[in-house]
């Protein structure tokens, strides 16, 4: 009998601390992961609602009435500020089992719950229970639908896990060309028409590559090209690598059209109102430890600075080595900062509206490299990964919706993009491999990747 009794107590202690213990904290992380995952909803609301009111300070210190008539039509972009939903936690509870079996004496635990109910208490409303979801309604009975009926908490937790096809894209997205370029390692690329890219790479030249890699124009500058872009789908304009000026190529004839001592300039893109947008990184002071930090200036077509993008309201620097550069349309600012690994989206105003980290496992993925930016003609903004092999797609306000491109759709170390009238992607890649056996670099153009 004592040793029966003993083996009693071996079971059941086995019983508690293999089985119900378990149990106890796999409840604990998934509760704890959809708190947070609405503390993140929250914060994100919250700094949406901050940005707005300082960019209604910045209008009412700055502009004139009609401005302000304007700004209070069309100038906040205010999603959804209301939370549809708050939630009630229900403890697991402790229901004792039959003494008479052996592996019953301890009972058995019942899930805890997270229940949706909305603020408004007056609103009826059925209560939903996230951890048995329903399933998502086809998308044109969800337009039909109420929008206040909708559970904003819940779409947002779907986003990682939900499949690409499920939020509006191709399982399998389609590269449609494929060619080499004139440079063992690619750095800049941009749309100009007709299926054509101006392409730059690792020598003092630009080139004009048709869709098939047809070589069509060569440019040649004095030093290596660190950014440009093209306007009006011919006219050229570049940065004259470490030389401090910005200048613009027509047929064969260079003219400077920007200089700035002091910094060298890096990518440019052209604004809606036609001016140039320059990312600067401030030369490294010879006597002085004081670390000089990088910024953006917009300038016209005779060289006049029309604005510097450095400080925030706060005095504290907004970039620290911008590198790329491009003007949404609702015409935010996003630049890409390697040195910080952040992807930065300012409002037309000046106020920083996100600051995009990556959202990456650290645990198989390499840390953040954000390099070329671009955006489609819905807003999104397109932005390359090198060290991961992602292209990610953001919205409008620089959150993540999902990887558009990875490695399994054929991209390595892509460094910069650009995207066409079509939607199309275009690709450049490095191309890190070792020198001694080192090829040409790649170009990959991919389809429309939205149905």
């Amino acid at each position: 009998m004592k040793k029966q009794g003993e083996l009693c107590k071996k079971n059941a202690n086995a019983l508690l601390k293999e089985n119900l213990k378990k149990k106890l904290n796999e409840m604990e992380k998934t509760d704890a992961s959809q708190v947070e995952e609405y503390d993140k909803i929250l914060k994100e609301k919250l700094n949406e609602l901050k940005v707005n009111i300082e960019t209604s300070e910045v209008a009412l210190e700055k502009s004139t009435p009609l401005d302000l008539i304007l700004f209070c039509k069309y100038g906040l972009q205010v999603s959804d500020t209301k939370i549809k939903d708050t939630f009630n936690f229900t403890n697991p509870s402790f229901k004792e089992g039959d003494v008479t079996l052996i592996e019953k004496i301890f009972g058995t635990l019942t899930p805890s719950k997270v229940e949706w109910k909305p603020f408004n208490k007056g609103r009826k409303s059925q209560t939903t229970t996230l951890m048995q979801r329903p399933k998502t309604a086809p998308v044109k009975q969800r337009k039909k639908e109420n929008l206040e009926d909708s559970s904003f908490l819940r779409q947002s937790l779907d986003i990682a896990t939900t499949p690409r096809s499920q939020k509006g894209f191709n399982d399998l997205p389609g590269c449609i060309a494929e060619f080499d370029s004139p440079y063992s390692m690619l750095f800049h690329i941009s749309y100009c028409g007709q299926d054509q890219v101006y392409v730059s790479g690792n020598g003092k030249n630009i080139t004009l590559l048709d869709i098939r890699g047809k070589k069509l124009k060569t440019i040649n500058t004095d030093r290596e090209v660190l950014g440009f872009t093209v306007v009006y789908n011919q006219i050229l304009i570049y940065s004259d690598g470490n030389a401090g000026v910005v200048e613009v190529a027509i047929d064969k004839s260079r003219k400077t059209i920007f200089t700035y001592l002091g910094a060298d300039p890096w990518d440019i893109c052209c604004s809606k109102s036609g001016n140039l947008l320059v990312c600067l990184i401030p030369y490294s002071s010879l006597d002085t430890t004081e670390d000089k930090c990088g910024l953006v200036v917009e300038f016209d077509r005779t060289g006049t600075i029309k604005r510097e993008i450095n400080y925030d309201r706060q005095k504290n620097p907004i970039y620290r080595e911008p590198k790329f550069v491009c003007e949404n349309t609702n015409k935010d600012v996003c630049v890409s900062d390697c040195s910080v690994r952040k992807l930065i989206v300012l409002n037309a105003f000046g106020i920083v509206r996100n600051r995009y980290g990556g959202q990456l496992d650290m645990k198989t993925c390499s840390p953040f490299s954000p390099r070329g930016i671009d955006t489609d003609c819905r807003g999104n903004i397109l932005l390359a990964d090198k060290d991961n092999n992602f292209i990610h797609l953001l919205n409008q306000k620089g959150h993540l919706i999902t990887n558009i491109l990875t490695v399994v759709d054929g991209i390595t170390k892509p460094w910069s993009i650009c995207v066409d009238p079509d939607d199309r992607i275009w690709v450049a890649e490095e191309n890190d491999t070792p020198q001694e056996v080192r090829t040409k670099a790649k170009v990959k153009v991919f389809n429309d990747l939205r149905l």
